[in-house]
């Protein structure tokens, strides 16, 4: 579970409900983007493809995550579960990540939480009365995943110049070498949601209307939609697409 030192509070709020489920969880302290000198980030941004395209808190969260996929990769188990600290949790999840042999043995990567897009989503199977997709367009969002340890390694191992904010590094497919090679599966109805994306999904008197830790600003919003895009979010579901919806 990645936690900044300097957000008790998230740390409680997750820590609470994790252990609440019965979920042994490992704190990762997470990289502070806005830690770092000038030099270091002009430095990081030189080494990527987009060297304009990256602000602290992507940064920060970027290294985060990949502290994560090393810590999956340097273990024993075959797969880990990754979790941001502002997520709101199924209560069902502690039993589908106890038992992970539901996991189809091709996937790279298994999604547990909605995208803010339309997705194409080809269910394989099913858990939890969820279906098990395969998902063949990009998504967004990385806040609660299952990585398997092998793909870990691969995430780790690739060069800076590939590296991008960490979402659309994993799952992006039309932007990301990396994500274009990986086997990407999606669980929906999903088990978690980030706060900021709850208003609507979850009672009001349980939002936490946490701060985001990656500014909200056109460098970290996803593409703006094309033509394309806006057409499908009126024939969607005639073309295929669909909604991740969360569900307790």
């Amino acid at each position: 579970m990645i936690n900044l030192e300097r957000n008790p509070e998230r740390l409680a709020f997750i820590s609470h409900r994790l252990q609440s489920l019965g979920i042994d969880f490992e704190r990762i302290n997470a990289v502070d983007g806005y830690s770092f000198s000038e030099e270091y980030l002009d430095e990081f941004r030189q080494n990527s493809l987009r060297p304009t395209g990256w602000i602290e808190g992507q940064i920060g969260c970027f290294l985060s995550h990949r502290k994560a996929w090393q810590q999956i990769m340097d273990g024993d188990e075959e797969y880990g579960v990754i979790f941001e600290d502002d997520l709101h949790i199924a209560d069902s999840l502690g039993k589908v990540i106890s038992d992970m042999t539901w996991i189809p043995a091709e996937a790279d990567v298994v999604r547990l939480e909605n995208t803010t897009n339309w997705v194409k989503l080809k269910k394989v199977g099913e858990v939890d009365q969820r279906d098990v997709c395969v998902v063949e367009n990009d998504s967004w969002c990385a806040g609660a995943y299952i990585l398997s340890k092998k793909t870990a390694a691969f995430l780790v191992n690739q060069e800076p110049k590939l590296w991008l904010p960490a979402d659309t590094y994993l799952f992006a497919k039309s932007l990301s070498e990396v994500a274009n090679a990986l086997n990407i599966f999606q669980i929906n109805p999903v088990l978690t949601c980030q706060d900021k994306y709850s208003e609507g999904v979850i009672d009001s008197n349980e939002l936490m209307n946490f701060d985001s830790e990656i500014e909200v600003d056109q460098l970290n919003a996803p593409p703006k939609p094309t033509l394309i895009e806006s057409i499908k979010q009126t024939i969607a579901p005639s073309l295929g697409y669909s909604r991740t919806v969360f569900k307790n």
